[in-house]
Formats: C-alpha cells, structure tokens, sequence
C-alpha cells in the first residue's frame, strides 16, 4: 500500500491479502514481470490512475458489492502485457491500445475453482480466482476485432463472444 505511486518493473510478485493487494492513492504502473493477486477486497486499486504496460497479471478481487479485481479512480491505461482479472467487478480501461474482453456471469463462479481464457480457441491461460467472482476481463494484444473470446468456469465453456473494436 502507498500514499503515493506503486510500480512494478520485473520479477515476479505473488500477493494475498485479506484487503487489497496493490493499493495507491496516487497511481499503479505495471511495466513488466508477473504478478499473482489474490485480494479479499480488491485486487488492484488505484484512487488514481492504473498504467499497464507490459507483464503478465492473473488478479482475483472480492466478493463485496463494490469491491473489484481492478479499480481505477482516474485514467486506466492498457498498452500491453497480459491482464486476467476475475472479481464482482472491474473498472474497464478508459484507453486501450487493443481491443478488450469483460464478460458478465449470470451466476457467480466459484471461489478456488477454475477460471479458463480462450481466444480463437486456445487456451491463453487457466486459474483459480481466491473469492466467488461474475466479471471477468481479459486485456491481451492477441485480441482484435474480430476474435472470438471465451471462458471456462468450472469446466463448463462458454465461447462464440465476437470483439468489435474496443469492448
């Protein structure tokens, strides 16, 4: 947790909390390495801004009404890297450099079961997301408009979801 900035440029950080596990009040960037986040609130929160550039990011958020597996305050920023975000909620990126996928489960996922990322049909990564989560989002440079993007949640696969340019 900082009063002001957090940035991560490398290694790999694996992180449980019982409340958030990257909490600022000024701003988050993430520019490389890979990071595991397990929050009992959130996942990731900025009351400012949330710059991602690069690395590779498998986030789980709470179960809260409010609580997300990413917020952001201000401007959320996606240039590259690889985000899978699993919580009751997720702030979207206001500027994307790709096109991106949140999907809003009818029911909840489970906690500690699994979570499957497809895109056109491959796998692009599997986890177990810590809380009961119905929102899922995906930023990755493998989507483009046009790609097809699909979940597994618990084994059962859900897919035939078309990107068009942005959401």
């Amino acid at each position: 947790q900082s009063d002001d900035d957090i940035k991560v440029n490398g290694g790999t950080v694996n992180i449980s909390a019982t409340k958030s596990c990257l909490h600022s009040n000024d701003g988050i960037e993430i520019n490389a390495g890979t990071l595991f986040c397990n929050g009992g609130t959130n996942g990731i929160k900025s009351k400012g801004s949330i710059n991602i550039n690069g690395g590779t990011m498998r986030i789980s958020g709470g179960t809260k009404e409010e609580k997300s597996s990413i917020y952001a305050g201000g401007i959320f920023s996606y240039t590259g890297g690889y985000v899978y975000a699993a919580g009751n909620t997720v702030t979207a990126p206001t500027y994307s450099d790709y096109p991106y996928a949140v999907a809003s489960l009818s029911t909840y996922g489970s906690g500690g079961g699994s979570l499957g990322v497809f895109i056109n049909g491959y796998e692009q990564t599997s986890f177990s997301p810590q809380n009961e989560y119905r929102c899922v989002m995906v930023l990755s440079p493998e989507l483009y408009a046009g790609a097809e993007f699909g979940i597994a949640v618990d084994g059962e696969y859900h897919a035939g979801y078309y990107l068009e340019d942005g959401q």
